[in-house]
């Protein structure tokens, strides 16, 4: 499955933007930083204004690697009207913008990034589809203009590494840990084993989501969260019953690229 990750310049304040023109300039370290976030990145997602700046900017300029990367990699943007000017490998997103990312997490390719655009950034977080956060902290407290983190629902991030540069930036990267709320909204029961067909592998018990808060990327946020859990557990499948009568459940489980690979009999002796 791939990663959505998020990649955003803030200030010391939580300020994202308009950052051009409250960042006192960097260093080799976070150039570096910068291209190691995009290497494996395939994919774009961002709004209809970042669209519209970038547009008129990048490509002609001869700032590198970005140019680069962002002039030839597939940019799907969420707007509601068609793009004024072309620019290559532009697409208008077709449909929610939250499914239309969890549908590309579920296909084939690298990692998908979101740079820049402050309102897609806050939707995809509220939903629960980011992966990993890459953010560059700028050493200046900015006091006005919008904040990456407003408005969003608790959430909780795992960190992951965090570095210091010359210039003063602090380069933090954090990784998706759970949803938070006032209450449930999805659970799972799982266990770690092995066995001769399988290997080691993780098995779900059960996977539920609160009726009433489905389709809002809770269960998708548990699932994603199992399968890299797995994955870190050094397990080489990942595997679930589900009752017959399910089909929502179903349909959910095969956009999650799951395959159909047996059926389970039982016979009860009491």
């Amino acid at each position: 499955m791939r990663k959505v990750v998020l990649s955003m310049f803030l200030s010391l304040d939580g300020v994202a933007e308009a950052a051009d023109e409250f960042i006192p300039g960097w260093d080799d370290v976070v150039d570096a930083y910068g291209a190691g976030t995009i290497a494996t990145q395939d994919a774009v997602i961002m709004g209809r204004r970042s669209y519209d700046e970038f547009v008129e900017f990048w490509p002609t300029s001869d700032i590198e690697p970005f140019a680069t990367f962002v002039n030839k990699v597939p940019k799907y943007v969420a707007t509601s009207t068609p793009l004024a000017r072309p620019w290559n490998n532009s697409t208008v997103v077709e449909g929610g913008l939250v499914e239309f990312v969890q549908d590309l997490k579920n296909s084939s390719g690298g990692d998908i990034g979101v740079h820049f655009s402050i309102s897609v950034a806050q939707a995809l977080l509220a939903a629960g589809v980011i992966d990993e956060l890459r953010l560059a902290i700028a050493p200046v407290v900015v006091g006005r203009g919008r904040r990456l983190l407003d408005g969003l629902p608790p959430v909780r991030f795992e960190a992951v590494s965090g570095v210091t540069t010359p210039s003063g930036f602090l380069l933090a990267d954090y990784r998706l840990a759970c949803l938070i709320d006032s209450e449930v909204k999805a659970v799972a029961g799982y266990r770690i084993s092995q066995n001769l067909a399988w290997g080691n592998f993780l098995y779900v018990d059960d996977l539920v989501s609160k009726s009433s808060d489905r389709s809002k990327g809770y269960g998708g946020a548990l699932f994603d969260w199992l399968v890299a859990h797995a994955r870190e557990n050094g397990c080489d499948q990942f595997h679930l019953d589900s009752g017959v009568q399910r089909f929502e459940a179903h349909r959910f489980y095969l956009t999650k690229r799951m395959a159909i690979e047996a059926h389970h009999f039982g016979l009860k002796l009491s």
